[in-house]
């Protein structure tokens, strides 16, 4: 049994590979990827797991991992053994139900001889935690300002060291971003008194980044959803704006670019909120 982390190093390090029968737990990109990795080793992967009924990675990695390789996944199904010896010889699997509970009955094995669990990333933030920098549970980083300055003043946080993210595009605007905020910061003696608005999570929205606004320069919002949903608008209806979308998803991040003009309209507003709804 491995982490996701510890088989990568096995292969890339060492040349050894963990096992011949592969079962994953977590569809997040890791797992995805660890999947045709493992396929391209010419290892057999029996099945990725996911407890969600929805795949946490990008459509596309279920696709060019999964689909282009047979490999199966298997939505909605939680791994409740592990049973071996010496080494891994099975799993039992089982469908789950309300609260993510094992249902009875549908219980069935799948031989391998490693399981390889893939179960998500979460921000690494134990300097800033000793810095007392204040976090968001729902994204695992610092709560910040659209400067990326947490609520310690002079800390800059960005990458995925703020919030997991889903391409690097976004890791380099957010570094960029930070790197200014940091440059006005020491520039200035500190950034200036701003009345800082909250952006408030409404319909069908997880997690949001950053977590203020002055309305008084274009920001950039990076945000995923709950549930999976067809045809929607990511809506500000503080400022009239709105985006649609043919398709969001949790795996997907939903970003937003929101002008200095659009985000005026809201200077004398206590907040602004970010929903994801129907048309209508």
């Amino acid at each position: 049994v491995y982490t996701a982390g510890e088989a990568q190093t096995l292969m890339d390090i060492h040349g050894i590979m963990p096992g011949k029968e592969i079962v994953i737990i977590g569809s997040g990109d890791v797992g995805l990827i660890m999947a045709r990795r493992f396929a391209l080793e010419g290892a057999r992967v029996k099945a990725v797991i996911e407890i969600l009924p929805h795949p946490g990675g990008l459509m596309r990695n279920v696709v060019q991992c999964l689909k282009d390789f047979n490999i199966p996944l298997l939505l909605s199904h939680v791994v409740t053994k592990i049973i071996g010896k010496k080494r891994v010889e099975k799993v039992v699997v089982a469908k789950v139900g309300e609260g993510f509970k094992p249902v009875e009955g549908t219980e069935f094995e799948i031989p391998c001889d490693t399981v390889v669990i893939a179960a998500g990333l979460r921000p690494h933030v134990d300097l800033l935690e000793k810095l007392g920098v204040l976090m968001d549970p729902a994204t695992g980083g610092p709560v910040v300002n659209e400067l990326l300055e947490t609520s310690v003043p002079g800390i800059f946080a960005a990458g995925n060291a703020l919030v997991i993210n889903d391409l690097v595009d976004y890791v380099v605007e957010q570094g960029e971003l930070a790197a200014e905020g940091a440059h006005l910061f020491v520039s200035n003696d500190g950034l200036p008194t701003i009345d800082w608005k909250p952006i408030v999570k409404g319909r069908n929205v997880r997690l949001v980044v950053p977590h203020y606004v002055s309305c008084e320069r274009r920001v950039t919002i990076y945000a995923r959803v709950r549930e999976p949903e067809e045809r929607v608008f990511a809506r500000i209806p503080e400022i009239g704006i709105r985006k649609f979308y043919i398709a969001v998803r949790p795996a997907e991040m939903i970003r937003l670019d929101l002008e200095k003009e659009d985000l005026s309209k809201a200077l004398h507003e206590s907040k602004i909120t970010l929903e994801v709804s129907p048309p209508g």
